[in-house]
């Protein structure tokens, strides 16, 4: 058995001859219906260890995302807990909340505590710092 690491996100890797395709991530303005000035979209490198064999194994899914590498693609500063697989932000405005996001790019409150895990239960996002609203 060999072991591929993902870097980034990619349509397909290859190792001799075998291939492991990977969908690439959808791009982030076909999903948000809106797009504003203050908003940055990219794409977050993640570090993901997939085994591949030239065996038919078992149907298996890849293990999860387990650290972010630094990309200058990532915007900054970044509230902490954001997920390592987001791919849109948005830079928080003194005036914002997460109701207000939730309407403005048509998402659950829920999901944008899922996608920044240290915002908590009453989801206090902080000024002038970037938080994910797309993963």
């Amino acid at each position: 058995m060999h072991f591929l690491n993902l870097l980034g996100s990619a349509t397909a890797f290859a190792v001799g001859t075998t291939a492991l395709n990977v969908p690439r991530q959808a791009n982030a303005t076909s999903i948000l219906t809106k797009t504003f000035t203050e908003t940055v979209f990219v794409t977050a490198p993640c570090n993901v260890t997939v085994p591949i064999s030239t065996e038919q194994p078992a149907q298996t899914t890849a293990p999860p995302v387990t650290s972010c590498t630094p990309s200058p693609s990532r915007p900054s500063p970044i509230q902490p807990g954001a997920v390592c697989n987001c791919f849109a932000w948005h830079y928080v405005r003194s005036d914002d909340n997460c109701w207000e996001l939730s309407q403005r790019y048509g998402i659950a409150e829920a999901q944008i505590r899922a996608w920044n895990t240290e915002v908590g239960p009453s989801c206090e996002i902080w000024s002038d710092y970037f938080v994910c609203i797309g993963a």
